[in-house]
């Protein structure tokens, strides 16, 4: 058997090449995905739910997942979205040079979320779709008053300040001013809307019994 022999392997370092915008929005999406699906992730919802009554819905707290109720409910960014967050500690990595890792880049934002710098806010399900289908329709139908928010997400824009871009600075500016604005119409999306209907030539409209109901209405005869 021949033997070959050959100097040392260098080390390898995982590095990230990010050259336009749809391939650095693709990086922070798996960035998300890492995170999410990290064990330290689902370890801190475990515990905002057992600890911090996590387990019910800011809105509506007879949603519940305790008890043995099986509502669900999903935790939510505010006032920056898990994607603000990943584009704004890659900005900070871009900014200072270091060579872009996607698994050190979570880490640090996990960090983040143990230090408790990151704001988070538990909703049902419901709930969350209609707030996030709020903001990629760019309507006011609901927002999460900053005040309502849980952790110091003040302490990280004062870290990461330098790194925001005027975009996100901007909606977070907004949601302040919404806070201070705040009216019983703010939350009218989550508010039962009926609608009657006036048919032309119809005083009233009759009940249609079920075919139980009818049966319970017809007389037996022996």
């Amino acid at each position: 058997m021949k033997r070959t022999k050959i100097g040392k392997v260098p080390d390898f370092e995982y590095r990230v090449r990010i050259d336009s915008m749809k391939g650095r929005d693709k990086v922070i999406k798996r960035i998300e995905r890492i995170i999410r699906s990290s064990m330290e992730y689902r370890d801190l919802m475990f515990f905002l739910k057992e600890n911090v009554d996590f387990d019910q819905c800011l809105f509506f707290s007879g949603v519940t997942n305790s008890n043995g109720n099986k509502s669900r409910i999903e935790i939510h960014h505010e006032p920056f979205t898990l994607y603000d967050l990943v584009d704004i500690v890659l900005c900070k990595w871009e900014e200072t040079g270091r060579p872009l890792n996607e698994l050190y880049i979570a880490e640090e934002i996990m960090e983040l979320h143990y230090k408790n710098m990151v704001g988070l806010v538990p909703l049902s399900k419901t709930v969350h779709e209609l707030v996030h289908s709020s903001y990629k329709q760019g309507t006011d139908k609901l927002f999460i008053p900053i005040n309502l928010i849980y952790g110091n997400f003040k302490e990280f824009i004062e870290e990461y300040g330098d790194y925001i871009d005027d975009v996100i600075y901007t909606k977070y500016k907004d949601k302040i001013d919404k806070t201070k604005e705040l009216t019983p119409d703010s939350f009218k999306a989550l508010m039962k809307d009926f609608e009657y209907l006036d048919i032309e030539g119809v005083d009233k409209l009759n009940k249609i019994e079920s075919d139980e109901e009818e049966s319970d209405n017809l007389s037996v005869v022996a």
